[in-house]
Parts: C-alpha cells; sequence; structure tokens
C-alpha cells in the first residue's frame, strides 16, 4: 500500500521573501517615483531663472523661503500620518486652533504668552490623539476620521475667538521671537529645517521609521504574488 502526501503549501509572502523584490524600474532607478517634486522644483527653478532676470536674487529667495516656512511645517505634519498609510485633513484648522487658543489667552488670561503657547500644543495634541483614536482603534477610515475632526476644529475656533479677529494681545517680545532673523531668514525658518532633520532621522535611520514600512511591506507580498 502506498501513501502519498500531500504538498506542502507555502504561504505567499514566504514565497515572495524567496523570490526577492523585482527589478527596479528606470523611474526608481532616477528618484522619480519619490522625488519627483524635487525634478519638478529643479526644472521650475532652470526655466524661470532663464526667462526671468530678477527672478534668482536673494531679496526673491529670502521672500518665499519666509512665506513658505509655515507651509512646510504644514507638510511636514501631513508627512507622519501619510509615512502610515493614512491622512490628516485637519492639520490647517489645527494650526488655526492653536493661534485661537494662544491669542485668546493672551487677551483674557494674565498667564505668561511662552505657557499659552505650550497649552495651545497640548491642546492639538489631545486633539490629535482622539484622532488617532477614532482611526486606530475604532477602525473609521482617517480621511472621514479627520475630515469630521476638521468640523470640529473649526466650530471651536470660532467659539474660542467669538467669530472676530483678536489683534493686539501679543506682547512685543513674543512678536519679537518671530521677527527675529539670523542671515536675513526668520527665525522659524531654521526651526523647521530642525524639525525636518529630525523627522528625516526617525523616518530613515530609526526602527520605528522603518518598522512600518516593513509591515506594509508583509501585508503587500500577496498581492505582489497573486499579481504574478
Amino acid at each position: 500500500m502506498t501513501t502519498t502526501s500531500e504538498p506542502v503549501r507555502r504561504e505567499p509572502a514566504e514565497e515572495f521573501l524567496e523570490l526577492g523584490p523585482p527589478p527596479k524600474t528606470w523611474m526608481q532607478k532616477s528618484g522619480l517615483d519619490k522625488y519627483s517634486a524635487l525634478y519638478l522644483w529643479a526644472g521650475f527653478m532652470i526655466v524661470f531663472s532663464l526667462t526671468q532676470s530678477q527672478f534668482l536674487t536673494w531679496t526673491s529667495i529670502s521672500l518665499v523661503l519666509t512665506e513658505k516656512a509655515i507651509v512646510a511645517l504644514l507638510a511636514l505634519a501631513f508627512l507622519v500620518p501619510l509615512v502610515a498609510d493614512t491622512f490628516d485633513l485637519s492639520i490647517g484648522l489645527m494650526m488655526g486652533f492653536s493661534i485661537a487658543i494662544t491669542t485668546a489667552l493672551a487677551q483674557n488670561t494674565g498667564n505668561p504668552q511662552a505657557l499659552n503657547a505650550l497649552i495651545a500644543i497640548a491642546a492639538c495634541a489631545a486633539v490629535g490623539f482622539v484622532s488617532g483614536f477614532i482611526v486606530v482603534k475604532l477602525g473609521v477610515n482617517s480621511f472621514i476620521a479627520t475630515l469630521g475632526m476638521s468640523q470640529v476644529l473649526a466650530a471651536a475656533n470660532i467659539l474660542i475667538s467669538g467669530n472676530r479677529t483678536i489683534n493686539g494681545v501679543l506682547s512685543d517680545a513674543y512678536r519679537d521671537f518671530g521677527r527675529t532673523k539670523i542671515f536675513g531668514l526668520p527665525l522659524y525658518f531654521y526651526f523647521v529645517i530642525v524639525i525636518a532633520l529630525i523627522l528625516w532621522y526617525v523616518l530613515e535611520q530609526t526602527p520605528l521609521g522603518l518598522l512600518d514600512r516593513r509591515e506594509h511591506g508583509r501585508l503587500a507580498a500577496p498581492v505582489l504574488v497573486d499579481a504574478d
């Protein structure tokens, strides 16, 4: 009497790991898949430098860097959940929420304004915790959860500010902190650079940043194998 043994079935993920990743395309080798924005930026710089004589001057460069530093900070904030394959559509209103808290506390309390700023940061962190809890623990899609949170923040901003602009409540020392310049650029520009470097190090050089990408690769392996 002969017996036949059934072939051992391997998980698709194991086969994918044995075969190794697929060969890189020319787009991946050139970095267009990751750094397309930098290529586009370089193209704009070349075109406008050749067509506009006043474009590539220190005045223009400093103006752009000064005006876009806050936008760059918001982009870094958006990058953190994006690495984990989620979205945060509330970052703009979150910034407005922090400003509303800071100015309202400066107007209605005698607290040091540095303390008011820390309170605003703590309040924003609490809101972020609630959004994270809704997405991770309750399983709500991040697009829907943060879109709903943005509406809550919009209502909170109106409630805190009384739906009016609050002016002239910040001290000169507090405003000088933002007006101080080093080499012609405001101090907060250098803060954005430091935060960007810290974020790059955490996401690219530490297990905390690499862990999420490994997890996504593990989950994507069966899909890639089935596609073959």
